[in-house]
């Protein structure tokens, strides 16, 4: 199973009229959005009904929510998936921003390989 890191810090670049986000491996600036996915789950349901938007079609089902990448360990949630120009996450693991509602907070996050194993892999 691949080890993925879970990163609190979101780094952004202040570029006049807007910020950009950067990527948390390589602090480049290129991300481009893969999919969204949103998680609908009611207070410690044990399904979630995920919609997932990617490539001009949207797809939903209700899944167990133990494995279906849901971000919250009791609620909603919704991730973004991109790659980067800078480390070619493409080719090897995405990098995903979550978002997920835990007891009325808002948390946001990234899940990702980590860099030495991305680096050492060689994808």
């Amino acid at each position: 199973m691949t080890e993925v890191t879970i990163d609190k810090t979101i780094v952004i670049e202040d570029v006049g009229s807007i910020s950009e986000l950067r990527c948390p491996r390589c602090a480049g600036q290129y991300l481009h959005q893969l999919n969204v996915v949103v998680f609908d789950r009611a207070e410690d349901a044990s399904h979630v009904i995920r919609t997932t938007v990617e490539g001009g079609t949207s797809r939903t089902d209700v899944v167990p929510n133990a494995g279906s990448g849901n971000p919250s360990a009791r609620r909603d949630g919704l991730s973004i998936l991109f790659w980067c120009e800078g480390c070619d996450a493409k080719r090897a693991d995405p990098i995903e921003l979550t978002i997920a509602q835990h007891k009325g907070c808002t948390e946001i996050g990234w899940r990702y390989r980590p860099a030495a194993k991305f680096i050492a892999s060689g994808s």
